[in-house]
């Protein structure tokens, strides 16, 4: 498995490019180098959002407040008005940033179509619950509408700079069902056969535009996906799905009962031979401490790695007003352009706990398997090529020490010899991405991990046999 690196909202951009964009450069340029470049989290998958545009008589809640930001532009304002490609200048500001630090996986998604294609008038969703939203004589210019956004951005060098989009995903949770008239999200509820119709449109409309754009879907919870994403097969170039992984069902953890999922979407992309991404994470009704989140997350991780073999995972707000779904803190209460009222941002130990993992498995790095099963959400491994260098990351979280004791099989070992050495760092409590002193051998590896604790090694100069 090839691992790729990355986070939504995003480095899924949607709110935060709408948010964020609009800062002067003094506080823009410092966030942009904190989750884009080499010396930050230097993620590098972006999810560009196609944003519907609220109509301001039916949605509301997308008008004032945090809702503003959740209302994205839209570019075509009504049926029969042309393109507005000046509406999504902030986004498009931070898709570009993101880019020009390194970035180089690009995947455009909607939420909803425009307003105007909607049944209920409102890209925030349906009247009722579990009704489609989408008219169904607009599936063909709903496939229009994504395939020429993706168009403009690869053809028009002067507005999109040339970006080519890897992937399209026309739909968000839409399986679900839920998304309601009045919310304070954009959402679209549209049923499977209809989203068979419009996968049909969108990749007949990629060929006739010449767009090298594959498609991917259905970006609904892996809870619901598994009982009806394989009959869309033969349309996709992968499959996403989303990891939040705070519910509960009939009494079984909520880690239990998402990895059972996990196995089954596993079978089928393995069976149809597709990759899988964790599109979207976030700590879904997860409370606690900064940490106490951060080490969940880092178990949601491990368990998309070892589990699902996701070769993506994407977190859902890395900018977010609220602290818990935050990679970085800022209070989105004022507006970005009221520069005098600026509240400076607040870095989560999220932020650092992911860190360990795009500084150690960057892209291209190759997953390890572990040899146990109740490490399937604990530990982490992996090999890089380019670094001749295995990864190895540990969640400690419980309240005691733990000390850890990682056998490497002999036949990796190749070449180790004299010039391989063993480096470690922490997240804790006290420390944020710290490297601390290794004092062990080779083989085993040992070393203790403070209490609530995040631990990684590199084993650097060792090469495979095979």
């Amino acid at each position: 498995m090839h691992w790729r690196r990355g986070a939504s909202g995003e480095a899924g951009l949607c709110w935060l490019g709408n948010f964020v964009g609009g800062f002067p450069d003094t506080h823009f340029n410092p966030l942009m180098d904190l989750l884009f470049s080499p010396s930050g989290l230097n993620l590098n998958i972006i999810r560009y959002n196609i944003g519907g545009g609220n109509n301001a008589t039916n949605s509301p809640r997308l008008q004032t407040g945090w809702g503003k930001w959740r209302g994205m532009p839209g570019f075509k304002a009504t049926e029969q008005a042309g393109y507005n490609w000046s509406a999504d200048d902030r986004q498009r500001k931070v898709l570009f940033a993101a880019r020009a630090r390194g970035a180089d996986t690009f995947e455009a998604f909607a939420n909803s179509p425009p307003w105007w294609m909607t049944v209920s008038g409102d890209v925030a969703g349906a009247s009722k619950y579990g009704e489609g939203n989408l008219k169904v004589q607009y599936e063909e210019a709903y496939a229009e509408f994504l395939t020429d956004v993706v168009e403009k951005f690869a053809k028009d060098t002067s507005w999109g700079e040339g970006m080519v989009f890897d992937t399209l995903e026309p739909f968000n949770e839409a399986l679900e069902g839920w998304w309601m008239k009045g919310g304070g999200q954009e959402g679209c509820n549209i049923g499977l056969q209809q989203m068979k119709r419009i996968l049909l449109m969108v990749q007949a409309a990629l060929e006739r535009k010449q767009l090298k754009t594959g498609i991917v879907s259905v970006d609904s919870f892996v809870q619901t996906t598994p009982r009806q994403i394989g009959t869309l097969n033969p349309f996709l170039a992968r499959y996403n799905v989303h990891g939040y992984m705070s519910l509960a069902k009939n009494g079984t953890s909520s880690v239990e009962w998402t990895t059972q999922n996990f196995h089954v979407m596993k079978g089928i992309a393995k069976g149809q031979e597709k990759e899988v991404w964790v599109s979207e994470w976030g700590p879904l009704l997860r409370g606690g401490e900064d940490m106490d989140v951060a080490l969940f997350m880092a178990r949601s991780i491990i368990a998309a790695i070892n589990i699902l073999e996701a070769t993506g995972w994407v977190f859902w707000q890395a900018i977010d007003p609220v602290a818990s779904w935050a990679l970085i803190h800022i209070d989105w209460s004022k507006t970005p352009d009221e520069s005098t009222v600026y509240t400076p941002p607040t870095v989560s130990k999220k932020f650092w706990i992911l860190k360990h993992f795009t500084s150690l498995a960057p892209a291209g790095s190759k997953r390890l398997y572990v040899n146990k099963a109740k490490c399937s959400y604990g530990i982490a491994a992996f090999y890089t090529p380019k670094k001749r260098m295995i990864s190895v990351f540990v969640v400690n979280q419980k309240a005691t020490p733990r000390t850890v004791k990682i056998h490497i099989p002999w036949w990796f070992l190749r070449n180790v010899g004299g010039k391989s050495k063993v480096h470690s760092w922490r997240t804790s409590y006290a420390d944020d991405f710290v490297k601390v002193n290794y004092r062990g051998g080779h083989m085993p590896i040992r070393f203790a991990i403070p209490a609530r604790s995040f631990a990684s090694f590199a084993l650097t100069h060792v090469r495979p046999l095979w």
